[in-house]
């Protein structure tokens, strides 16, 4: 079974590119390998996970600007 990563309904598409050091593409293979995700849907996990730690994700909506 191929797990595919699902579009989230609420975010907009925006298509980035950034260049990684060798070494971390390489992990960044073996995960995408191991976990059998995409890399966009690993990318998006660690980053999630990074704004998590910083409080900095979920994004909190103001009830003024609803």
């Amino acid at each position: 079974m191929l797990l595919v990563a699902r579009p989230k309904s609420n975010r907009t598409r925006r298509g980035v590119s950034y260049k990684l050091p060798e070494d971390l593409l390489g992990q960044l293979d073996k995960l995408v390998e191991k976990t059998r995700r995409t890399i966009t849907a690993e990318v998006e996990i660690a980053i999630e996970n990074h704004l998590k730690k910083e409080k900095l994700w979920p994004v909190k909506v103001d009830e003024d600007d609803e």
